[in-house]
Formats: C-alpha cells, sequence, structure tokens
C-alpha cells in the first residue's frame, strides 16, 4: 500500500478504523509523510483527514499512539495470563520425547514401551560413563536409535550428541514442569535493525519451576548430579574436564604446590617424557614456568594407593561386573525384539492401508476367480 501510494496510483485511503493500518508509531508516522508528501487522504469511519494539514496530522498521531498503547497492553494481558497458567502447570506446550498430555491435562509417560525403555537406557548409561560424548559412541556403536520430537510427529533416528545433551539437561524428565528456560533477547544487528534470537537463561529467572509434578525418569537429586557431572567435564571450567586423549592417569587432576593453578601434561615419544607443568602463569602474564616434574613416579605411587583401597572390594566388584554386563545384554535383547514387533506392526499396517485403497485386493472380491476382469482392468465394476 505504502508502495502505490508513493507511485501516485492512490487518492485516498479508506479503514474502518486508521489506526489498525500499522502496528507501530514507526511505520504509521511513515505512513503519513509518504501521503502528505503524495497529496493522498486519509479516511476512516469519523471523517476524512489530509496528512498535510497540522490540525489533521496531529489527530491522526494521537489515534497512532492510542493503538499502539492498546496493543501492548492487549499483548501484556495475555502473556500474563499465559505465564499466570504456567505457574500453576497447566500451560500445555510440547512435551519432550516420553511424555504425553492425557485426557486429563496432565503429563503422563508415553504408553509405548519401546520409548520408555530407550530414553531410560541413556540416563543409565550417563551415569555408567560419565560424559555426554561417551553415551553417545555407545550409542552409535550398538546403531541404538532413540525417539526424537520433531514439531508434532516422534521420529526413531541415530542421536546426535546435541540429542543426548538435551535429554540430559531437560528438567521434564526428573518429574518437574519448566517453562521460560528459552526467552526472547532483542538486539541490534550491524545495520542497527532490531533483530530477536531465542536464549536459554539461568534457573533463576525461569518464569515457572514446580518440582514433583508428574513421574519422570529420574529424580531431582539425580538431575543436579547430571547438570553438576556435565559442567565438570567442561574443559578450561573450575572442574577437572573430562578425561582427554593421552595415557596419563591423573590428567586434569593435578594441581600446582606452589601457586595452586591446574598443571598440563605434556607428551613426548618416550614413556619417560610424560610430564606435568605449571606454566599458566607464563601465558598468562610472561612468567617463568613455576614447576614441572615427570609423570612416572607420582602415577605409580597414585596406582599403589588405588589398588591397596580396592583389593577389599575385588570380589564384590567382580560379581557387580557380571550383574552389569547381564543386564547389558538383557537389554540389548529387550531392545532389538521391540525393534522387531514395530516393524512388524508398519509392515502390517502399510498393507491394511494397501489393501484399503487397492480395489484389486479388496475385501469382497476374488481376484483369482475373475482372470478376465484382472486382464482388462477398464471392465472392473465395483
Amino acid at each position: 500500500m505504502v508502495a502505490m501510494v508513493a507511485l501516485g496510483k492512490i487518492g485516498i485511503v479508506l479503514a474502518l478504523e486508521v489506526s489498525r493500518l500499522a502496528r507501530s508509531n514507526r511505520d504509521w508516522y511513515h505512513l503519513l509523510d509518504v501521503c502528505s508528501i503524495c497529496a493522498t487522504l486519509i479516511g476512516d469511519e469519523e471523517g476524512l483527514y489530509n496528512p498535510a494539514s497540522y490540525n489533521d496530522r496531529l489527530l491522526l498521531g494521537l489515534k497512532g499512539t492510542m493503538s499502539e498503547a492498546e496493543l501492548h497492553l492487549i499483548k501484556q494481558r495475555l502473556v500474563e495470563a499465559m505465564r499466570a497458567k504456567a505457574k500453576r502447570g497447566e500451560l500445555r506446550r510440547r512435551l519432550p520425547a516420553g511424555f504425553i498430555w492425557d485426557e486429563a491435562g496432565r503429563i503422563r509417560k508415553d504408553p509405548d514401551e519401546q520409548i520408555v525403555v530407550a530414553i531410560e537406557e541413556v540416563f543409565r548409561r550417563f551415569d555408567r560413563m560419565g560424559s555426554v560424548h561417551q553415551t553417545h559412541l555407545s550409542l552409535v556403536e550398538e546403531q541404538r536409535d532413540l525417539p526424537v520430537r520433531h514439531g508434532k510427529s516422534l521420529l526413531w533416528r541415530r542421536p546426535t550428541t546435541g540429542d543426548i545433551q538435551r535429554m540430559l539437561e531437560n528438567p521434564v524428565y526428573a518429574g518437574a514442569y519448566a517453562y521460560g528456560r528459552r526467552q526472547v533477547e532483542e538486539k541490534l544487528d550491524e545495520s542497527l535493525k532490531p533483530k530477536k534470537r531465542m536464549k536459554e537463561v539461568s534457573r533463576d529467572r525461569w518464569y515457572a519451576l514446580l518440582r514433583d509434578h508428574h513421574e519422570g525418569f529420574i529424580s531431582w537429586d539425580q538431575f543436579e548430579g547430571i547438570l553438576s557431572r556435565i559442567a565438570s567435564n567442561r574443559r578450561g571450567g573450575a572442574g577437572p574436564g573430562a578425561p582427554r586423549e593421552g595415557g596419563g592417569l591423573l590428567q586434569g587432576l593435578v594441581l600446582c604446590g606452589r601457586c595452586g593453578r591446574r598443571m598440563r601434561i605434556t607428551y613426548g615419544k618416550g614413556v619417560q617424557s610424560t610430564r606435568y607443568t605449571c606454566s599458566q602463569a607464563r601465558t598468562q602474564t610472561g612468567a617463568q614456568v613455576c614447576q614441572d616434574f615427570g609423570a612416572r613416579r607420582p602415577e605409580r605411587a597414585v596406582e599403589g594407593l588405588l589398588l591397596e583401597c580396592l583389593a577389599p572390594l575385588g570380589v564384590e566388584a567382580m560379581l557387580k561386573a557380571a550383574e552389569l554386563y547381564g543386564q547389558d545384554i538383557e537389554v540389548q535383547r529387550t531392545h532389538w525384539s521391540q525393534k522387531v514387533e514395530r516393524a512388524r506392526y508398519e509392515t502390517h499396517l502399510a498393507r491394511r492401508h494397501y489393501e484399503a485403497v487397492d480395489p484389486l485386493c479388496g475385501p469382497r472380491r476374488n481376484v483369482a476367480s475373475e482372470p478376465s476382469e484382472r486382464a482388462n482392468p477398464g471392465s472392473f465394476r465395483p
């Protein structure tokens, strides 16, 4: 409409309410400027206005300001009502894989047993392996698929590292109702235009967090432990970090006895060349290396202490390992049996759909007894 007015093809703009022609004062005044230059009138139910006239422009400006304030008030009321409903745990939102809304408006576990077993396996493996990366690798090596929510549908696919981390960090799996984990942030881009994006915020800024809201896959204490474990695995943080490549037994765990900084480990060609070095002061301020020493003697001492502490628990550890191995075998057997059952169901469902639309495979027609009509499909009579 603004382009047509600027080209001089429109002499008057009519509307039931002129304030509805634009959503913001910025667009509204731009329209008024174009109409005043091109001598275009604006009309509504109350009369005609000439944007080039001072009195008419003042009145149109007041109408635009009141319209913008009204829209802001309506939006604010709707948003506050939605947040109030979320604080009661009644706002229906898209749930992750493994949960559904029942008829009473409550969150329940998915009745599909295969989905529940697959999600429980993710939390069990992370508890045993301790990192998102290793959990992902173990699932990929065994060719395990996971249910992933894609819009309104649920897809079975090979998981990614992001899928595993989002599942582990989602409080819904801990039986909590959360709203406002990701909020809209508005900034100016390079061309000084407003740009919106979704950004994760801290827990104290969430709009709603209701613990023990529904039955979860893990407890809230386990969820807190998972978050702290993931945070400690991040490299460069306050924690030791996840075990990295290399044969160092104490990598990420050794602190300098002089300055208290975390020592780095360096690897050479031979076994004797593995060393722990306190070089952070040199990297930050250019100072001398605080100290360094070989890794062989302290690692042997730690190995001796570790074996000494675990010696009384040897039989118990062996029995525990055998129990875990039996659980893994049973879980894999259950997974593949459920996968075969799902494939049979999908095959049977596809056959029923095909027979329902193919006239030659209908239940009321014997194809073998009428070869002439089958040879001539044009003679088929329903």
